[in-house]
């Protein structure tokens, strides 16, 4: 819901190219992010269920 809206006043503040790279700098920051997180996910053991 609030997507939509934050849209809505970026492009009103920063017009279409502004929207686009804000887009792209947070995807880019995403990515470099995705492994700092998953990594120690993927280090622990995994876990077990018996019965």
């Amino acid at each position: 819901m609030l997507a939509p809206l934050c849209g809505t006043w970026l492009i009103e503040q920063t017009g279409p190219a502004g929207l686009w790279g804000t887009l792209a700098l947070t995807a880019l920051l995403l990515a470099v992010a995705q492994p700092v997180v998953v990594r120690p996910l993927l280090d622990r053991p995994a876990l077990t269920t018996t019965g």
